[in-house]
Parts: C-alpha cells; sequence; structure tokens
C-alpha cells in the first residue's frame, strides 16, 4: 500500500465519484476505506482493493480551474 495514503482523493479504475481515503480497510488485504458523497449529498463510505482506486486526475483539476479564471 505504499502508492495511495490517508487524506488522498481516489476514484475507482471503472469511474465513479471522487472519494477521499479515511483509512486501511478492516476487511480488505491491501484495501482501504474510503467515504464520498451521492448525488443526494448523502455521505456514503466502502472498502476497496488499492489495485481498484487510482489518484483522481490532479492535472484535470488545474485545467478547469484555469478555464474558470
Amino acid at each position: 500500500m505504499a502508492n495511495l495514503k490517508i487524506g488522498d482523493v481516489v476514484i475507482l479504475k471503472s469511474g465513479g465519484p471522487a472519494m477521499t481515503i479515511v483509512g486501511e480497510s478492516h476487511l480488505i488485504d491491501d484495501g482501504f476505506e474510503v467515504k464520498w458523497f451521492n448525488v443526494d449529498e448523502e455521505l456514503q463510505d466502502g472498502e476497496f482493493p488499492e489495485d481498484a482506486l487510482e489518484k483522481e486526475d490532479e492535472d484535470e483539476d488545474e485545467e478547469e480551474e484555469e478555464k474558470e479564471n
């Protein structure tokens, strides 16, 4: 679990909402506990293996900020 750490913003490799890593999984070896808000702005949580997660694309966020300015 060297690539990701608590506080990182991640997404599932298959897509979905941005999620924040809040801890190591108690259910999945080499996994993380994450939290996110659904479309109704309700806090959700889940646990996923590290191999299913990737850091949110920071370059894409910077491009969006530049467009707004």
